[in-house]
């Protein structure tokens, strides 16, 4: 993820033509709606794991799309410069999370699973338009998505964060 200005998406999307040689096959606008757990504790956080619940509206078609997701730590390739995360999703049909509803896909990622999830809390959320492209350059798949949008951080005092970045990711190739 890389740090970008707020017109970013706008920068990009206006200079596309002078990256070289590739094909946009699909580019969509979705605002994504994020809510984030851990204990009190940040146990989650001490294991490198986290927790997401999000809903996905995509701006084109009018279609949510929820998902409870496990990220585990990040494996750092030094000699490339890439990261490679474990995530686990799991698609659900409703807006309205009860975890525990859930206890069996948490329970698989989830070090110590039977004494962190009765602890766990929303921490903070984020809401944010993410712009994707999914292209493809040479013999790879590449997506591109930029978000701009707002953390809503320390659920006490309701800080507010910008974010604005940029992730690639190697879909095939």
């Amino acid at each position: 993820k890389l740090s970008c200005p707020q017109n970013f998406n706008d920068i990009f999307a206006k200079n596309l033509n002078n990256f070289g040689t590739f094909e946009v096959i699909k580019n969509e606008q979705i605002n994504c709606l994020n809510t984030y757990f851990d204990t009190k504790n940040f146990d989650l956080k001490q294991q490198k794991t986290a927790l997401r619940f999000r809903k996905m509206h995509n701006i084109k078609s009018n279609q949510n799309n929820y998902f409870l997701t496990i990220k585990s730590s990040n494996l750092i390739d030094n000699q490339r410069g890439l990261s490679n995360r474990k995530e686990f999703n799991l698609k659900v049909f409703t807006e309205n999370i009860n975890l525990q509803n859930h206890n069996d896909f948490l329970a698989k990622y989830i070090p110590n699973f039977s004494q962190v999830i009765p602890n766990l809390q929303a921490m903070f959320y984020t809401n944010f338009l993410r712009n994707t492209y999914l292209i493809n350059y040479e013999t790879l798949q590449i997506e591109i998505a930029i978000d701009n949008g707002k953390i809503y951080s320390d659920l006490i005092t309701t800080k507010i964060y910008e974010i604005s970045e940029i992730e690639m990711e190697i879909i095939k190739g």
